[in-house]
């Protein structure tokens, strides 16, 4: 399981613990290995439409460039996390706490 599976399983372990309890607890570890692979695949698949196209015959410098992919990559993620991971808290769980959980990958360009 990747970290944002990891932080999928911590989140739904605080926030959403009546849908876990749902599913069977052999099958925990495969959904939230499928939600951190389509975190990541999401993350790949979008982040590029994202990252501003220079304009006909604009020179953008690479340290530029680099900053506006890493961006990119960190909207694509913020997007793809809201999506398949911090999906509606249950009503109780508002106030809770996420324990720690294993950093996101960094973001490079």
């Amino acid at each position: 399981m990747n970290p944002y599976g990891e932080r999928a399983k911590a989140y739904w372990q605080t926030y959403r613990p009546t849908a876990l309890a749902a599913i069977p607890e052999t099958d925990r570890d495969a959904l939230f290995t499928r939600i951190g692979e389509a975190v990541e695949t999401e993350i790949g698949e979008t982040y590029m439409d994202l990252v501003p196209d220079p304009e006909p015959g604009e020179e953008v410098e690479t340290s530029e460039r680099a900053g506006q992919i890493g961006m990119a990559k960190l909207m694509a993620r913020e997007a793809a996390m809201d999506q398949f991971v911090y999906l509606e808290k249950e009503p109780g769980t508002e106030t809770k706490d996420m324990p720690a959980t294993t950093p996101l990958p960094k973001i490079t360009a």
